[in-house]
């Protein structure tokens, strides 16, 4: 699970369900520079292709990045001019805390992981459009989605509810074709062999 939080309001800007690879490093960074207007201060974590997605989605004159080093203590400005004061990724770890006390596939040392992707992708997405649109965060004492002006009130889960099912839903992709029926062999007995 990737995820990107805007600092100030906590609210999660965008996640990506997938591999922890280039490949969705790019896509992740790509869906984070549609959807920000303004020069991001980015940290993440020392994951190495980071850099490489970082500079691909934003350029080297559109973003402030800094990459964070926990084990070693040290942190490592990538582009830009960030505000050293401002690295961190509190904000991200205690989050990941959250999904592991509230979102039981993500419990360390459990069984109750997902068996399809698309049942996990679909309790993500639950559990982040919960958590910015319907939960009260304890510092803020509103939820990240309200103090970010998307929201005006707290949303029930009903009202959460309504408006992901108002949300159309894509075709299922077509079946792949069904794999040539095995010949069944019958066995039988017949007499002779060892005693």
């Amino acid at each position: 699970m990737w995820l990107a939080i805007e600092v100030h309001t906590k609210l999660i800007i965008s996640y990506l369900v997938g591999k922890r690879d280039g490949e969705a490093a790019m896509a992740f960074l790509d869906d984070i520079r549609r959807r920000v207007i303004n020069r991001p201060h980015i940290t993440t974590d020392a994951f190495a292709p980071y850099a490489d997605a970082v500079y691909a989605a934003f350029g080297a004159n559109n973003v402030d990045y800094v990459m964070m080093n926990k084990k070693a203590g040290e942190y490592t400005t990538q582009l830009g001019n960030p505000d050293l004061d401002q690295v961190t990724t509190n904000h991200i770890e205690r989050f990941n805390l959250t999904v592991r006390t509230q979102l039981r596939r993500h419990t360390r040392r459990t069984n109750a992981h997902s068996q399809k992707l698309g049942n996990h992708r679909a309790a993500i997405a639950l559990l982040i459009a919960h958590y910015n649109f319907c939960r009260v965060h304890e510092t803020l004492r509103v939820t990240p989605a309200m103090e970010f002006g998307l929201a005006r009130h707290i949303w029930n889960v009903e009202e959460l509810i309504e408006h992901a099912l108002a949300v159309p839903v894509p075709p299922p992709l077509p079946l792949p074709p069904p794999l040539p029926r095995l010949t069944r062999h019958r066995f039988r007995l017949v007499q002779g062999g060892r005693a």
